[in-house]
């Protein structure tokens, strides 16, 4: 049976990635370092926490709210004290690697604003469902794009969609999971990530997330142009 660092841990997860995600990406890092859900010590899950979870995490989530996540994990464990209680605080001083992530952490906090690019303010009326369908139909022409959704935001549901190179549940999915974290930190109007092989776009609107998905090849300013081209007729 599982010890209780490893539920912590697990359920602690389990708030940012589904129950299934946690236990596959935990039991994944934990055989990798030899180490077994049933004693895992606090120091040693903390050491996988800031090393293999950390780095398979940050390829499907936004690497400050796993960062932050991650640190609230451990602040969890330390004041559980369910492993290692006879071992003196020297002995239980954070690794030189998870100060360093700390460091970075609070220096994110502090300018939320360098993850959260404003693309588009927020709407000024109300948006009909021609007005969204007709953006997405608008971005789904552009050249590189390789998949244009919108997702009720309440349900999960994916409202429309063009292109089929995602499973559009598991990119509904992980939208709504990115903007509960960024959403933490304020109002999201968009969200810009680039990746070596992809664009990606998450822009709330009216109670809806619209997903846009582009190769490298992306022309990046036509998208921002379109934003702002929607948000001047608001």
């Amino acid at each position: 049976m599982a010890n209780e660092v490893y539920l912590i841990t697990h359920d602690s997860l389990s708030n940012i990635v589904s129950a299934r995600a946690a236990t596959r990406v935990l039991e994944k890092a934990l055989k990798h370092k030899g180490f077994s859900p049933e004693t895992v010590s606090q120091q040693q899950m903390r050491d996988i926490l800031v090393g293999p979870v950390l780095k398979e995490l940050q390829l499907i989530l936004p690497s400050d709210g796993v960062k932050r996540t991650i640190k609230q994990i451990t602040k969890l464990l330390d004041a559980s004290k369910v492993a290692n209680p006879d071992k003196t605080e020297d002995s239980l001083s954070e690794p030189e690697e998870f100060k360093l992530l700390n460091d970075d952490v609070e220096d994110k906090l502090e300018e939320p604003e360098a993850e959260l690019k404003p693309l588009m303010e927020a709407p000024k009326k109300e948006i009909g469902a021609e007005e969204l369908e007709a953006l997405l139909l608008d971005f789904a022409q552009l050249e590189h794009i390789q998949t244009v959704l919108t997702v009720d935001r309440k349900n999960g549901e994916v409202i429309s969609s063009r292109g089929s190179n995602f499973d559009l549940g598991s990119l509904s999915r992980l939208a709504n999971m990115s903007l509960m974290l960024l959403e933490k930190n304020g109002t999201v109007h968009s969200y810009h990530l680039e990746h070596s092989r992809y664009h990606l776009f998450l822009v709330p609107v009216a109670g809806f997330v619209m997903i846009i998905v582009g190769t490298a090849e992306l022309n990046v300013g036509e998208i921002f142009a379109k934003l702002s081209a929607f948000k001047e007729g608001l």
